[in-house]
This record gives C-alpha cells, structure tokens and sequence, in this order.
C-alpha cells in the first residue's frame, strides 16, 4: 500500500507541475462579479477578468493600461471642476470656486 502511495505521488507530482494553463487574449467582457466566478458555463466567463485597475478594455479585447495624470495648476480655494465639450475638437474643464470660473483647454 505505501509502494502504490509512493507511486501516485511520483506520478502526480510532475504532471501537476506541468499543467497549462489557458492564455487569455481577450478581456472585452471587462471585470466579472464575484458571481461569476467558476461559472464556466457562461462564455463571457472566458473573455472577463477578477480585477482590472487603472486599465482601458479595448472593443476588439485587449486591454491598455490607462494614461496617466499631469499637475495643470493649484485650485483658487474649495472649488468643482465640470468638464464642458463644447464640440467633437473642443473640450474644456471649468472650475468653479468662490467669486469665479476659470477655464482650461487641453493643449497637447
């Protein structure tokens, strides 16, 4: 009994060492509920991801991280930042504090 034993784990030792796992080359079903997990009987299951922080989900399915921030200026007290677009080429953020508005324009 403890040659077989001894067997079994010789064999299976190796082979789960071994075990592949599945590359996943699509995220476009983007963060799966806890719901879901294990659920492998749903194909979006397949095409999800657990978490996925500070990335963008492409429509095709890979997955970007996403751009980071830049220091534009100090804000004049407690102020609202409103983000205005006023066309397809025109976008504004408008800050709002006590006594007055200012405007800033993306300019890369």
């Amino acid at each position: 009994m403890k040659r077989l034993i001894l067997i079994l784990i010789i064999i299976i030792i190796p082979i789960a060492a071994f075990a592949a796992t599945a590359i996943m080359s699509s995220f476009n079903a983007g963060e799966l509920t806890p719901r879901l997990y294990g659920r492998t009987d749903i194909r979006k299951y397949y095409s999800g991801c657990r978490e996925l922080e500070n990335m963008f989900v492409r429509p095709l399915g890979p997955v970007e991280k996403r751009p980071g921030t830049y220091y534009i200026a100090t804000a004049a007290g407690e102020a609202r930042l409103i983000d205005f677009q006023q066309s397809t080429e025109n976008a504004y953020i408008l800050e709002f504090s006590e006594g007055s508005i200012r405007f800033f324009l993306d300019e890369e």
